[in-house]
């Protein structure tokens, strides 16, 4: 509401295009008070464009002098989220496979940047864990946060407790999930947001931009699409319907497919 334009940038960067890939991996916070003109850290501290990480607020980060497989899998996963609450409080959500796979983490700036680990993905789902976040946290005019994430079986597809690229396809045993707190990040509550059979993909939720602030006490509405999420073989057209998902009330969730 002041005009703040808030940003979180992921970097992932190497010195070759597959032996070196991702040497060096972070997750950084940067801010305009002048709608995009000018770029500070949160402390006010001006940022020379183009920006490098190090100028940057840095919220996650990892270097490697060295790396031989090809393709690495990421150590902090490119996809950190944001948001701002009404009182211009930004919070940040990202997932780090340093200390274990995939740990999901929350940022939020209090004079200071503060960091807090969400354990409740793994009290009410152990077998499996975060890969990705982006387009995932959103808020509403009381300050709920709320996370809608998808969830891989941690018993397969992992390397090194880091996911592979090979588990972005994997729908049959994903799981999407709300993981709410109503206390600004104090704790947290997980919930099945879709029944487990629902084969989906690149769920995205709806996101304050100013004059649509989500209903107080109401999850927000979210989109994704089902079928295969692969590239395509030969000659192969790969069909996918998109859905429109709400919930008005205490009513049943209603699922509305777009054209």
């Amino acid at each position: 509401q002041d005009g703040s334009l808030h940003c979180v940038v992921d970097f992932y960067e190497g010195n070759g295009i597959f032996d070196q890939r991702g040497l060096h991996q972070a997750v950084c916070y940067l801010r305009s008070r002048d709608g995009g003109v000018t770029w500070e850290k949160a402390n006010g501290t001006r940022i020379d464009l183009p920006a490098r990480p190090e100028q940057l607020d840095i919220l996650a980060r990892t270097t490697k002098t060295e790396r031989h497989e090809p393709m690495p899998p990421p150590e902090v996963l490119a996809q950190g989220c944001i948001v701002a609450t009404r009182k211009a409080v930004p919070h940040v959500l990202y997932i780090s496979h340093l200390e274990e796979p995939g740990q999901l983490v929350h940022a939020w700036l209090d004079g200071t940047w503060h960091r807090q680990p969400i354990e409740a993905t793994q009290d009410a789902f152990a077998g499996h864990r975060p890969t990705g976040c982006r387009g995932t946290l959103t808020t509403d005019a009381a300050g709920t946060l709320y996370v809608l994430l998808e969830l891989q079986p941690l018993a397969g597809g992992w390397t090194n407790g880091k996911p592979t690229r090979d588990m972005g396809w994997n729908t049959e045993t994903k799981r999407l999930v709300w993981v709410v707190s109503n206390d600004r990040g104090a704790s947290w509550q997980a919930s099945l947001a879709l029944p487990a059979e629902t084969v989906l993909n690149e769920a995205n939720v709806e996101r304050p931009t100013g004059v649509n602030m989500p209903v107080a006490g109401q999850l927000p509405p979210f989109i994704y699409f089902d079928g295969i999420s692969r590239d395509p073989e030969e000659g192969e057209t790969i069909q996918n319907s998109v859905y429109f998902f709400r919930q008005e009330g205490a009513e049943e969730p209603d699922k509305t497919e777009m054209l």
